[in-house]
């Protein structure tokens, strides 16, 4: 817009550019174009941004401890929730929204996180959550968007921030608007996910 002369670059960085959309930016997506190829499990709020791909865990002790890649899915979180939370790459909650437990919690750690996923149901003596025919069990691959809400069956790739990527030095990455709209307004180099 600014290019377009539409706004200012006052406008751009004090209006448009909120601290939620640079943290976006500055965290994983799921690569681009593989989102169309593939059907949308259920979708939420997305109440943290990222992207995460991992084994669906049911109760938090079940993420403590383990060096995989792992995504805790509740009906909601709650304080004792919070060790799981924090030892799994994302969230999924059937229940709450961008100011829940989950949310919260979720953006102080720099974790993707899916709340609201009202369509599906979660049973906990099954170790499985349900969408309507499709049965997830513990254990199965999920991949969630915390940008769009948006929650898929499997292991979709994904990849850093563009932002993340220039910074480490790629050079299709450095070449792309963001990045050299962030060096003008913003500053050198971005900090690092999970800095």
């Amino acid at each position: 817009m600014v290019e377009e002369g539409l706004i200012d670059e006052a406008t751009a960085v004090r209006d448009r550019l909120t601290p939620s959309r640079l943290d976006e930016l500055l965290r994983p997506s799921i690569r681009a174009g593989v989102k169309k190829s593939h059907p949308v499990l259920t979708a939420g709020i997305g109440a943290s941004p990222g992207a995460a791909v991992g084994r669906v865990v049911l109760f938090p002790e079940y993420a403590c401890g383990r060096d995989e890649d792992l995504i805790l899915v509740r009906p909601e979180t709650a304080p004792e929730d919070y060790l799981g939370m924090v030892a799994s790459r994302g969230i999924l909650t059937a229940t709450g929204g961008a100011n829940s437990h989950a949310a919260v919690v979720a953006r102080a750690e720099g974790k993707p996180a899916v709340c609201g996923a009202s369509e599906i149901s979660i049973r906990l003596d099954g170790f499985t959550f349900a969408l309507g025919e499709t049965v997830v069990r513990q254990w199965d691959w999920i991949t969630i968007d915390g940008n769009d809400g948006s929650v898929y069956l499997g292991r979709l790739d994904t990849e850093p921030s563009v932002l993340e990527a220039a910074a480490r030095g790629d050079e299709v990455a450095r070449s792309s608007a963001i990045w050299r709209a962030y060096r003008r307004f913003v500053g050198p180099s971005p900090p690092r996910s999970g800095d």
